[in-house]
């Protein structure tokens, strides 16, 4: 009985040394390239940028190099534009929102809301959520380096829309 094992163990094996290899290379020959989606650059550009005439208010980004602009409401949600930060060199950063500020050593307040990722070369747009009123902190935070990268304090009365100067 031993023999008989050993005989069809030797052809299960020989015969797997031939197929496997055959078959990987067949599929690996018959795979298809990766999808591309060539609009989904400009629809992302499109979802980030704002029409240039809707309300809103900027400012500077306290020692970031960067612009901070809140605009929405009146029916539409209330977003937050950060512009591409020139000298940010850190991995990972994401940005939050609190209410109170952050402590100087440690990490995020406790109840900070992330509202994303921050892209380096594009910036980002980011819905606040409902419930997020006028005064706060925007906090970036290096997820890569544990730490806490920049603060910037946001306006203390909720924004209203404003259509620009006349009457």
């Amino acid at each position: 009985m031993i023999r008989s094992l050993r005989r069809r163990h030797l052809f299960t094996v020989a015969t797997l040394s031939i197929v496997l290899p055959l078959a990987l290379a067949l599929s690996l020959r018959s795979r298809q390239p990766e999808p591309l989606n060539d609009d989904l650059s400009q629809l992302l550009a499109e979802i980030r940028t704002a029409p240039a005439d809707a309300p809103g208010e900027t400012a500077a980004w306290p020692g970031l190099g960067s612009t901070l602009r809140i605009g929405g409401g009146a029916g539409e949600p209330r977003v937050v534009e950060l512009s591409p930060p020139p000298r940010l060199r850190r991995p990972d950063v994401l940005l939050y929102w609190s209410a109170t500020r952050p402590p100087d050593r440690g990490g995020l307040p406790e109840r900070a809301l992330l509202l994303g990722r921050l892209d380096h070369e594009a910036g980002g747009r980011y819905e606040l959520p409902e419930g997020v009123g006028g005064g706060g902190f925007f906090i970036l935070y290096s997820l890569g380096h544990g730490e806490i990268v920049s603060v910037a304090e946001s306006p203390a009365e909720p924004l209203a829309p404003s259509g620009g100067s006349g009457g």
